[in-house]
């Protein structure tokens, strides 16, 4: 069990209203927004979210580190990359 506090990991608070999405549409555009380099609230959640996956999946040693590669993978562009190749394959499976 963890409770987080975002300052720990080096993200700002954030409101509720920061986080607000919308419908799919509007939701893609946000992704894609913070894989072309957006930043605020929202980028620091995917980065989190990232690194918690990054960490039980053992490619982070603790979530610190999940938290430096995944921005990592977002400032590079590596995050985009995959997203795009995992979009034009969706498009065409064979």
């Amino acid at each position: 069990e963890y409770i987080l506090n975002p300052q720990d990991l080096g993200f700002s608070l954030a409101t509720p209203a920061d986080l607000l999405g919308g419908d799919a549409p509007q939701n893609a555009a946000i992704l894609r927004d913070i894989f072309n380099g957006a930043k605020g609230p929202k980028r620091d959640v995917v980065a989190l979210n990232a690194a918690a996956a990054l960490y039980v999946s053992g490619v982070a040693s603790n979530l610190k580190d999940g938290v430096a590669k995944a921005r990592q993978a977002l400032d590079s562009g590596a995050a985009k990359a995959t997203l795009e190749a995992w979009v034009g394959f969706s498009n065409n499976p064979s």
